[in-house]
């Protein structure tokens, strides 16, 4: 299988992650791309193979995040550096989004993520990087506005399902930005195209 040579079994039971041919441990974004494809493989195919792997990042990724029970949300990092790196923070909105959608995946197969789980990402996004007043921080946990990456805001529209707070932040966002295509273009599409999915669903 493609990258069957980078996957690595650990560090706990259950885990499993990505390495880049040098030994280092790959970002998380890296990792929980491929997790979302090896899903999907397992749901096609039937191979236990994909289904195995896919549960292992989700294990591993669910192990590296940090709950701030203030507000009861979740951070994390780009990267641990390495497998038994402790959980962090510093993500971006941008590589975040992917990280929290392979979540969301991992939660619809039933592996590693729970209903609770999927509660406090949606905080992630409404706590963690809405700063109110149509503003977005750009790092998860940043106080400061930032108009870098924050147009990436509706890739987390998927979390509406859970909490209709996340499309309003987003729709204050992309009000206030109205040339920042968070909910246009191509980017924008896939928002609002997760918006209203979120909200098919949450009825």
């Amino acid at each position: 299988a493609e990258f069957g040579a980078e996957w690595r079994d650990g560090p706990q039971p259950g885990q499993g992650y990505y390495a880049f041919p040098n030994g280092d441990l790959a970002p998380n974004n890296q990792m929980n791309a491929p997790g979302r494809a090896l899903f999907v493989l397992a749901n096609v195919t039937g191979e236990t193979a994909y289904r195995d792997r896919a549960r292992g990042l989700a294990a591993f990724f669910h192990s590296k995040l940090t709950h701030v029970a203030d507000g009861e949300y979740y951070l994390w990092a780009y990267s641990q550096k390495t497998p038994d790196g402790l959980p962090g923070q510093g993500e971006d909105i941008s590589h975040g989004a992917i990280n929290a959608h392979f979540a969301y995946v991992a939660w619809e197969h039933g592996a590693s993520f729970t209903d609770a789980d999927m509660a406090r990402l949606a905080r992630t996004l409404t706590r963690g990087l809405y700063l109110g007043g149509g503003q977005m921080a750009a790092t998860l946990g940043g106080r400061e506005p930032d108009d870098d990456f924050t147009a990436q805001c509706g890739r987390w529209g998927f979390l509406a399902r859970f909490d209709p707070a996340v499309e309003a932040a987003i729709r204050e966002y992309a009000a206030s930005h109205p040339g920042s295509g968070a909910l246009s273009g191509t980017t924008g599409a896939l928002g609002y195209a997760y918006l209203l999915r979120a909200r098919m669903l949450r009825r």
